[in-house]
């Protein structure tokens, strides 16, 4: 594997710090992973300054981690008596190269050891400095940052335990395999056969990636198998070598011949009683030859190719006595490694399912304030319910399906072509406009006037097998129906109803910045109310003229889901009389200008959510009524607001 360093970046403690080529281009990698992905997706609501602001720190403060790490094993190789040639950055991370061979098993496994050691310190106290900043409410900005450096250095102790050369977890495998068998060479086949078993399920968990359409993660997990794969048999290939040459000096190879000081000053200069394995990576290296000196004097040369015809006589003079040391292969010697193998790669491996858990749950009441309107004090509590995405890694996922819980896949989520940041900061949009469709929509309950405008009807959902569905399209914006202008979409559904089923309207789209018009059926038995074509839509650049004043507490959420529990504490709020009655109501589901509720998902995420918060009980939509039951909360359904008002002021 590549271990030179293309160029130096700085020296510690006489040992040379260098990065190969390939690692800049992980380098900018992770950045923007980070930026684009990482943080947007667990920190949503940010800027894109913050975002790369972020993903720089975290890259940086990843990269020092890493060299920390191949610090412990150079530091602790010097105290062992070693010599260190340098540390290098590149594709997988980093390596720190040695010179010449582990002194002993134990010394190995010291050596080995030191980098996991440091990563678990800095696991550790980032993982304890991430807590103080959440317990003091730090910004989100800070708090990513360093709960990302905790939980990459778990990962990275977590990977590199793993017992398979060349990991430090086989490196300490095999030191302990080496002290067992009193045997450097059979100790490293053993590692060796670990690593091929590691090599394959990371390779086929790759291939399993790019079936479920984790692409870019398959990507990473195969490039790693291949790695791996080919580090262990490199590893079990030098130690056939190294137990091949083992008691050849230099005297025994070289070529003694005269050579030009000039070109004896071009190369590496080698000594006749160094051993043949200590000098093998110095020919391994351009020009792959050295000069060989005695006391001084410069007696010949040596090369690679002299190295090999000195290990092919050394295997003809002794057939009987192969270069590899055979061993016994001992019943069950791989079985522990292979499990925990396997195991760590299930730890590691997170499969494109998103898994649904409750989510925040509080009050809206103090969310609002309204001006230019007497109100009157809520006495009780409307709970906003949500709920939260996880993508759990294999073992999560079981323990999820276990439990009970909903599955989605993640491209079902975030759609294709969609950046995360697109997708948060739509859905932070949606969420600010339900808002403000809550507060006409109590507005209008409370028989005062309200007026909307907007500029067309966004479609954001299409019914599977609907008529529309075989025309019109996520992201579609309705601006015309028969020629009639549409400015929000209330005009849509009422367009839709004004006339029987299976009349074909005209309807004019806006579609990735051009005009089209496509012809529609409607058919009834699609929505609860009226003949429908199966569109769901959201007024785009809507603007509702309230007669008062109305500002929101900035929450991190995004959707329509919450547009019921506004509506409500909207409506206790501005009409004249006790409607919670110090009751704790928890609520979920859409609302539109005309206090129609419509079903919007999660609801016993929504309603364990609510259950915990200690909602006495939960209004949704008629729609998800079966799916909030038996979880010990009293629920009840609606179609619409005035139903929910005379739920509450019957119940």
């Amino acid at each position: 594997m590549p271990m030179e360093s293309s160029f130096t970046l700085f020296r510690v403690r006489g040992i040379r710090i260098g990065a190969n080529w390939s690692w800049l281009f992980v380098f900018a990698f992770i950045i923007y992973t980070l930026a684009h992905q990482e943080f947007p997706r667990t920190y949503s609501g940010l800027s894109q300054t913050s975002y790369w602001a972020m993903g720089v720190a975290g890259g940086v403060l990843f990269v020092a981690s890493l060299l920390l790490h191949e610090l412990g094993h150079a530091l602790r190789a010097i105290r062992e008596g070693m010599e260190i040639d340098g540390i290098t950055l590149w594709l997988f991370g980093g390596v720190a190269r040695f010179k010449g061979m582990f002194p002993s098993a134990g010394a190995e496994f010291r050596i080995a050891i030191a980098g996991p050691v440091v990563s678990a310190v800095i696991c550790a106290v980032f993982s304890g400095v991430t807590m103080v900043l959440n317990h003091v409410s730090a910004p989100a900005q800070i708090v990513g940052v360093t709960h990302y450096i905790a939980f990459i250095n778990g990962v990275l102790l977590a990977f590199n335990m793993v017992p398979a050369l060349p990991l430090d977890g086989g490196r300490v495998y095999r030191s302990y395999q080496w002290y067992r068998q009193g045997d450097f060479t059979a100790a490293t086949f053993t590692a060796a056969r670990t690593a091929r078993v590691l090599a394959g399920g990371l390779i086929a968990l790759g291939l399993l990636g790019f079936v479920t359409g984790a692409y870019t993660g398959g990507l990473w997990l195969s490039f790693i198998g291949f790695f791996v794969l080919q580090a262990a048999q490199g590893e079990a290939a030098f130690a056939t070598v190294r137990a091949g040459l083992a008691g050849l000096r230099v005297a025994d190879v070289v070529r003694e011949e005269a050579v030009d000081p000039l070109v004896a000053s071009r190369l590496p200069v080698v000594h006749l009683d160094d051993d043949l394995i200590d000098v093998l990576p110095t020919l391994q290296t351009p020009p792959g030859r050295a000069v060989v000196q005695d006391a001084g004097r410069v007696v010949g040369t040596i090369s690679g190719p002299d190295v090999g015809r000195a290990l092919e006589m050394r295997r003809m003079q002794a057939p009987a006595a192969p270069v590899a040391v055979r061993t016994r292969r001992r019943r069950g010697t791989w079985i522990l490694p292979t499990v925990i193998v396997l195991g760590v790669a299930g730890f590691l491996f997170r499969p494109p399912i998103a898994v649904l858990t409750p989510g925040k749950s509080f009050d809206v009441v103090g969310d609002i304030r309204i001006a230019g309107r007497a109100i009157d004090p809520v006495h009780g509590r409307y709970l906003l319910t949500s709920v939260g995405v996880d993508q759990p890694n294999t073992y999560g996922l079981i323990a999820s399906i276990a439990r009970g819980r909903d599955l989605v896949p993640i491209s079902d989520l975030i759609p294709r072509g969609t950046t995360p940041e697109q997708f948060f900061a739509e859905q932070k949009k949606m969420f600010e406009q339900s808002e403000l469709v809550a507060a006409g929509a109590a507005a209008k309950a409370a028989g005062l006037p309200v007026e909307q405008s907007g500029d067309g009807a966004k479609v954001i959902a299409v019914v599977p097998g609907a008529p529309a569905s075989r025309v019109i399209t996520e992201g579609d914006v309705i601006v015309a129906i028969d020629g009639n202008k549409i400015t929000t979409n209330e005009d849509v559904a009422a367009a839709i109803r004004s006339r029987p089923a299976g009349t074909t309207f005209t309807v004019t789209l806006e579609r990735n910045g051009r005009t089209i018009t496509v012809r529609v059926q409607s058919k009834s038995g699609v929505a609860q109310q009226g003949p429908a074509i199966g569109v769901a839509t959201e007024t785009r650049d809507l603007n509702v003229k309230l007669p008062f004043k109305i500002t929101f507490k900035p929450r991190d959420i995004g959707g329509t889901s919450a547009g019921l529990a506004y509506t409500l504490a909207i409506y206790d709020l501005i009409k004249p009389g006790d409607l919670a009655r110090g009751r704790s109501i928890a609520a979920t589901g859409t609302i539109d200008l005309d206090g129609d509720v419509g079903p919007i998902g999660g609801v016993r995420e929504k309603a364990e959510a609510a259950r915990e918060t200690g909602a006495q009980l939960f209004v949704v939509p008629n729609e998800e009524l079966a799916g909030a039951h038996g979880l010990g909360l009293p629920t009840h359904g609606v179609n619409t607001l005035q139903d929910a008002i005379s739920l509450l002021q019957q119940a």
